[in-house]
């Protein structure tokens, strides 16, 4: 069975190609299961992967005088008519601050549905639908779904005010969340004499130059709290956008202590990362959501209201700070010291931190 699975995939993004690679490891559980995969590279996406991919198809805003969007429609046509299921692979897909986002991540839902093929979404996230044509097309296309799982109950609620039917939408856990299971890793070996941290800052796309530098200038002083305690700090950037910071950061971080990767780590590579540390200080949700995995404490902050929701279906919400960029939430920054906090509450108590972790691991994953 051939099945076509479309997401945010093919961007470099660890998220959401953790998100992949889960699918990925599931789907090899079965045979005669293969795995088709919308990228934004797909050659990129078969060389990490090892899955089959196709370039992904922009569809909307349709415009009759860009020969692009024809051809993009036949070939969206064929890459479904050519396999026989479809499926949303999670991520944040359901957010329209960018018009028509919402419109292209559901355009092969909607394509193989008219085709009489099965379609279904896993551990979708979604925040802030806007747009009344974003409403109406997820109410269209996912209510014409076989089988519709959301990540969290924020997303939950919002299928719903979309006119979704409520025993239509199943409460599930983020893909990722099982990665370091799926990929064999085991037990975390015990916690080392040294602390170790690992942080994953979220780069700010605001318009205010203060603001950006107000974010950076409190990730270098969290790190060098976190150093003058005596943790061995690594600064790991999750996607390409966040790499603009490792130059700016890269002189203060010399005095503040610890390292910062100036490139993206393969999946596994970043996986071992956080496995071998001992906290996780994450404002990217993947940060945390794979600290989770890898049975790891993370301290979250809340730059969209997904963070706030991993913290609340977790029962982790006094290690969650708001933390909003200006994007979706107002902008705000915590505390470093009130950070410093909770990180060195958790580091005293590393066993009491872990089986905590576990706990809400086991209960994300019973739903």
């Amino acid at each position: 069975m051939r099945v076509l699975v479309n997401g945010c995939f093919g961007y470099r993004n660890l998220g959401d190609e953790a998100i992949l690679a889960s699918l990925g490891h599931r789907a090899a559980r079965f045979s005669g299961l293969d795995l088709r995969v919308i990228s934004g590279d797909p050659e990129e996406t078969t060389r990490s992967h090892g899955m089959a991919a196709v370039r992904r198809p922009i569809v909307h805003p349709f415009r009759p005088w860009r020969p692009s969007r024809f051809a993009d429609r036949i070939r969206l046509r064929r890459m479904v008519r050519a396999c026989d299921a479809v499926i949303l692979g999670g991520g944040g897909v359901l957010v329209d601050v960018f018009p028509n986002v919402v419109a292209n991540y559901l355009a092969p839902l909607d394509a193989a549905q008219r085709m009489g093929r099965p379609t279904a979404a896993f551990g979708i996230g979604g925040e802030h639908l806007v747009h009344r044509s974003s409403r109406e097309r997820v109410r269209a296309v996912l209510g014409r779904a076989d089988f519709v799982a959301v990540r969290d109950r924020r997303t939950q609620r919002l299928l719903l005010e979309c006119g979704l039917h409520e025993e239509r939408v199943f409460l599930g856990a983020d893909p990722a969340l099982e990665l370091w299971d799926l990929l064999g890793r085991g037990d975390r070996a015990p916690a080392a004499e040294t602390p170790r941290v690992v942080l994953f800052p979220c780069a700010y796309l605001g318009r205010d130059e203060r603001e950006e530098e107000a974010r950076r200038s409190f990730w270098v002083d969290l790190a060098g709290r976190l150093a003058a305690i005596g943790a061995v700090v690594r600064i790991l950037p999750l996607s390409p956008r966040d790499r603009r910071w490792v130059e700016p950061m890269r002189a203060r971080q010399a005095d503040a202590g610890g390292t910062l990767d100036a490139e993206v780590p393969p999946i596994e590579a970043c996986l071992e990362g956080i496995g071998t540390s001992d906290l996780v200080v994450a404002e990217k949700l993947h940060g945390a959501v794979l600290a989770l995995s890898a049975g790891v404490p993370p301290v979250m902050l809340a730059y969209r209201e997904k963070v706030e929701a991993l913290a609340e279906e977790s029962d982790l919400h006094d290690w969650c700070f708001r933390a909003g960029h200006g994007e979706l939430l107002p902008f705000a920054l915590p505390d470093p010291a009130a950070v410093e906090t909770v990180a060195r509450t958790i580091l005293e108590d590393p066993d009491g931190a872990r089986q905590r972790v576990r706990a809400s691991v086991d209960r994300l994953r019973d739903r």
